[in-house]
C-alpha cells in the first residue's frame, strides 16, 4: 500500500498488553502517526481499553482489523506463535507491519512471512530495542573504535524474575512452548540481535536450555557459548526465574582495556550505566550515568523504531531492523534448542 507522504499514518493495534502499554504511546509520539483502533481476543476487553486511551475504535477479530479499508499499517504485539500468520495477512491486504520480537516461534513460518512482505512490498520493522539506547550505542562507537584494542572475551549476563515466575502464572503464554514463551524465545532472541549489532557475525555456538522445576513447559534459564567471526568468544547466561537477579550486565575485556554495560533496575530500558577502564588507568572511568527518569524506558527505545518506521512508509524505503534481521535471529534460536538437544556445537553461517 502505497501512502501520500502529506497523509497521517494510520495504525491498528493488534495486542492490549505490550501494545496498549509501549505501541501505542510509542506511536503516538510521532506526529505523523494516529491510532486508529486497537484489537483484543475479546471485543469487550478492547473496547475497555479504546475508551480508556481514547482510541476511536475497537475490534475483537485482528483479521478484521487487518482488513479494514481505513487501516494502513499494524502493529502486532501477541505470543510468537500467533504473529507470522497475522504478518501474512497483513501482506495479503496491503499493510505495513511494525511487530515484535521474536517475529514467531519456528524458522519456517517466519521465512514464510519475510517471502510474503517482499512480495507484497510493504514496509515492516521489528522491535529489537536495545541498539535504540544512547549506553548502547556509545558502546558500539567504542568497539568499532577499537578502544579495548583485541578483544579477547565478552561476558553477558541477563539474570531477572519476570512477572509470569513470580506469581507463578502457568497460564501465561511466557511459560507456555507451544505459544512461543520461554526465556530463549523472550530474551535470548534480544541477545542474538544485539551481539550480532555489536561485534558482527556469530559463525557457530552451543548452548543448554534448563527449564524451571514448577513450570516445566519450556525453558527459564539459557547458558550459551557463542563464537563470532573474528575469533571471540562470547558466555551467554540469561534467566527469568531468577528471584534477586543482578539485572542485565555486559562485560567486554580487550587487551587495552574493559568496557562495562549494565542495568540493575527494573526498567529493561532505562538505567544503564557505561563504565570504562584503559590500562593506564587506576580506576574505571563513568562514561555514561544511570538514567534514573520516571515512566517507562521501553517506550522511548520503540519510539525510535516507529520514526524509521513511518519514515519508510512515507519516503518508501526499507528500514532496519526488519522481518530479513527477524529471520536471522529466528535462525540462531533454532540453532540453540539444536544444540541444546545434540549436544554438540552448530554451525551458523
Amino acid at each position: 500500500m502505497s501512502v501520500s507522504s502529506g497523509r497521517t499514518i494510520r495504525v491498528g493495534v493488534i495486542g492490549i498488553g505490550f501494545g496498549q502499554n509501549v505501541h501505542v504511546p510509542a506511536l503516538r509520539s510521532d506526529a505523523r502517526c494516529e491510532v486508529a483502533a486497537i484489537c483484543s481476543s475479546d471485543l469487550q476487553r478492547a473496547r475497555t481499553v479504546a475508551d480508556r486511551i481514547q482510541i476511536p475504535r475497537a475490534f475483537g477479530d485482528a483479521r478484521a482489523l487487518i482488513e479494514d479499508p481505513q487501516i494502513d499499517a499494524v502493529s502486532i504485539a501477541v505470543p510468537p506463535a500467533d504473529q507470522p500468520g497475522l504478518i501474512e495477512a497483513a501482506a495479503a491486504a496491503g499493510k505495513h507491519v511494525f511487530c515484535e520480537k521474536p517475529v514467531g516461534f519456528d524458522v519456517e513460518s517466519v521465512a514464510r512471512a519475510y517471502q510474503k512482505v517482499q512480495q507484497a512490498d510493504i514496509r515492516h520493522t521489528v522491535d529489537f530495542m536495545f541498539p535504540e539506547i544512547r549506553a548502547w550505542q556509545r558502546t558500539k562507537e567504542l568497539l568499532d573504535a577499537r578502544t579495548l584494542g583485541n578483544l579477547r572475551q565478552v561476558v553477558v549476563s541477563w539474570h531477572v524474575e519476570t512477572y509470569a515466575y513470580r506469581r507463578g502464572l502457568s497460564d501465561s503464554w511466557k511459560t507456555r512452548r507451544a505459544q512461543g514463551g520461554g526465556t530463549l524465545n523472550t530474551f535470548v532472541s534480544h541477545t542474538m540481535y544485539y551481539i550480532e549489532w555489536l561485534l558482527g557475525p556469530i559463525v557457530r555456538l552451543t548452548a543448554h536450555l534448563t527449564p524451571p522445576s514448577d513450570v516445566n513447559e519450556c525453558d527459564a534459564r539459557v547458558n550459551s557459548w557463542l563464537e563470532m567471526g573474528n575469533g571471540t568468544l562470547v558466555d551467554l547466561s540469561v534467566a527469568a526465574d531468577a528471584f534477586g537477579g543482578g539485572g542485565h550486565r555486559l562485560e567486554f575485556y580487550g587487551d587495552t582495556g574493559t568496557l562495562i554495560l549494565s542495568n540493575a533496575t527494573n526498567d529493561y530500558a532505562s538505567g544503564f550505566e557505561l563504565m570504562l577502564r584503559r590500562r593506564q588507568d587506576a580506576t574505571f572511568e563513568s562514561l555514561i550515568q544511570a538514567d534514573t527518569g520516571t515512566g517507562d524506558g521501553r517506550i522511548k527505545a520503540v519510539a525510535s523504531i516507529v520514526r524509521r518506521f513511518i519514515d519508510a512508509i512515507l519516503q518508501n524505503k526499507t528500514a532496519s531492523p526488519g522481518l530479513a534481521e527477524g529471520l536471522r535471529v529466528q535462525f540462531l534460536l533454532e540453532a540453540a534448542r539444536k544444540a541444546d538437544r545434540a549436544v554438540q556445537w552448530q554451525s551458523v553461517t
